[in-house]
């Protein structure tokens, strides 16, 4: 006689079902992360894009709300091994953002939560000057 263990239609049956829960997990959780990134945005005004980037390291795209171009950009790379070392990289809006009142909290105080508040004030303050 057959046990009833056998993997017969039962079997593919059931890796159907299997795949149709990977799936949906898969659609629920790119549901979450876009969910999380649109609040991200809201409650900071930061659009923020994370890709992989040589040495294991991460590397954070971010564009302010209050940006004028599409390409005012800046980009941070972290590096998880080293857990507090955040860099910041050489575009124009970095560069400029560096060199005026806001690079002082990163030079002078090692903060970059404080850097980017203060990005975040001048850039509502240019765009919101009569």
């Amino acid at each position: 006689s057959k046990s009833r263990g056998s993997f017969g239609s039962a079997g593919s049956r059931d890796s159907v079902d299997v795949q149709k829960l990977h799936s949906r997990l898969k659609e629920q959780f790119r549901n979450q992360i876009a969910l999380f990134r649109q609040g991200v945005y809201l409650i900071t005004g930061f659009k923020i894009d994370m890709s992989q980037g040589e040495n294991d390291c991460q590397l954070f795209s971010i564009r302010s709300l209050y940006g004028e171009r599409e390409e005012d950009h800046m980009v941070f790379k972290w590096s998880p091994k080293k857990k507090n070392k955040l860099d910041i990289l050489n575009t124009d809006m970095a560069h400029l953002l560096m060199k005026g009142p806001s690079g002082v909290y990163v030079t002078e105080h090692g903060s970059w939560p404080g850097f980017m508040a203060s990005v975040t004030l001048q850039l509502f303050d240019q765009q919101t000057v009569l």
